[in-house]
């Protein structure tokens, strides 16, 4: 089921001093979203069910910010945002958690998303992060900013990355380094853990990366890099 500006109940048309806001989600939850943001003054100018149909809902009123169900609009939400991305180029997305889980919010910022929601949370906080994000601003929750980074990995760990990023081995890393071969591989493992990437090519090709944009220069921390790792656990 899809709704459009005029055609559905608390859909109303822009005042221009207001972000236009297109919802994708399952009706339920994309009615509860509608009633929340208008409540708050903020215009919907229509909402759907998945993102194909989003810009049909919203006829000529182009969002400024789409609200995405990250868990049940789309059984990929990577993908939603992909085709939301090609047909509104200029719009910025928050995107709605089931649950404040560290891997979604990872995938979800990497995929373009420019804010993030907790669903428990979004009477309070959808509409705030909605404008926030129509500002130009990023938004995610706070308690999220602890688990996400501030992980800065050691020098040894950084020495280690290099090393395999050159093609080393493990082998030849601790001979390199006159390290133990199990040395070499905790390292591994703790930068891995810290950056979000599980496997040698994705930390190599996040060094390489890395290198390009600043020359590797100073600590490296996760949240420097996490538009640019594949997440995982090792």
């Amino acid at each position: 089921m899809n709704g459009s500006a005029g055609t559905r109940p608390g859909l109303e048309a822009g005042t221009g001093l207001e972000p236009l806001v297109g919802v994708i989600a399952e009706s339920p939850v994309a009615r509860r979203m509608v009633e929340i943001l208008v409540r708050d003054c903020v215009t919907v100018v229509g909402w759907a069910e998945t993102a194909g149909d989003l810009a049909a809902a919203c006829l000529d009123s182009q969002p400024h910010v789409v609200v995405l169900s990250w868990d049940g609009a789309s059984s990929d939400g990577a993908a939603a945002m992909r085709v939301i991305s090609s047909a509104m180029p200029r719009t910025r997305m928050v995107v709605v958690l089931r649950e404040q889980r560290r891997s979604a919010i990872r995938s979800a910022l990497r995929a373009g998303a420019d804010g993030a929601v907790v669903e428990r949370e979004l009477g309070l906080t959808l509409a705030v992060v909605v404008r926030a994000v129509w500002l130009g601003q990023a938004s995610i929750p706070l308690s999220a900013r602890v688990e996400l980074g501030d992980q800065t990995l050691s020098a040894r760990e950084r020495e280690v990355l290099e090393l395999v990023s050159q093609g080393l081995t493990n082998s030849a890393v601790a001979t390199r380094l006159c390290l133990a071969q199990s040395t070499v591989k905790s390292h591994l493992a703790a930068a891995f853990s810290k950056l979000g990437v599980h496997s040698r090519e994705e930390a190599a090709a996040l060094m390489r990366e890395h290198r390009r944009g600043s020359h590797f220069e100073g600590a490296m921390s996760a949240d420097s890099v996490a538009d640019v790792v594949k997440g995982g656990a090792v």
